[in-house]
């Protein structure tokens, strides 16, 4: 059966001490289900921007707000629109689409413009017509029926950090720290469950042990690199 707000809600009173269940989070007038409604927006979106959650990750082409001439501001060459649901970015693809290096990972900022509202800032223009300009994020998906358990469970614990002063008149034993914690270790141990659920291409090697076994390198292409020693001696 799938989880619900309601299973949710309960879950995070639990977390705080409260054993009475949450009939429904959404009509209930009592004080814990009005508390879980004031804060599952945040609870949500908060949990969301912690991790890449698989379920709630989208590809978008943005649309070219600015550049490449002029430019977009003294530093950017290009701004692109945020798309509207996007709640934290993840990367541009690059020449190297899913196996990125530290070399080619594409810089980028995040502002906001006076008439354009959230941009992306950055000098990359993107492959051809064929392959556009891509952006990976984390989006507002508020639908339930596909929330993992993990981020219901790691959800939970941060409605609980939200709604432990009002269920325990004011926290007289700092559940918030404790809560906080629990969910930082929930954002984790989902984390380490994404590994079983994505398979990622292996990182290519480090520049420097590219370029010593002779890859990249105009004249010595292919050549493995050897330690010579002319010109040193030992005292």
């Amino acid at each position: 059966m799938p989880q619900t707000l309601t299973d949710i809600a309960t879950l995070a009173v639990l977390h705080c001490g409260v054993s009475k269940p949450i009939n429904n989070v959404i009509t209930e007038k009592s004080l814990e289900a009005q508390a879980c409604r004031n804060v599952a927006d945040l609870a949500r979106q908060t949990t969301l921007r912690a991790h890449p959650w698989l379920f709630a990750k989208r590809f978008a082409t943005p649309a070219l707000v600015a550049g490449p001439s002029p430019m977009a501001t003294i530093e950017w060459i290009y701004a692109y629109a945020a798309p509207a649901d996007m709640l934290h970015m993840f990367r541009f693809i690059s020449t190297r689409l899913n196996n990125d290096t530290r070399q080619t990972r594409i810089p980028y900022t995040i502002a906001n413009d006076a008439t354009n509202g959230i941009l992306i800032y950055t000098n990359w223009p993107g492959f051809n017509t064929a392959l556009p300009v891509t952006i990976e994020y984390v989006f507002d998906n508020q639908n339930i029926s596909q929330w993992t358990i993990d981020f219901g469970k790691a959800m939970s614990y941060y409605m609980a950090y939200l709604i432990a002063p009002v269920l325990t008149s004011g926290d007289p034993y700092q559940m918030q720290q404790k809560l906080l914690a629990l969910f930082d270790k929930a954002v984790i141990d989902a984390r380490n469950n994404n590994v079983n659920e994505e398979q990622r291409p292996e990182e290519p090697q480090s520049e420097f042990v590219r370029a010593r076994d002779g890859f990249g390198m105009e004249e010595t292409q292919g050549q493995t690199w050897q330690a010579d020693p002319s010109g040193f001696a030992i005292d």
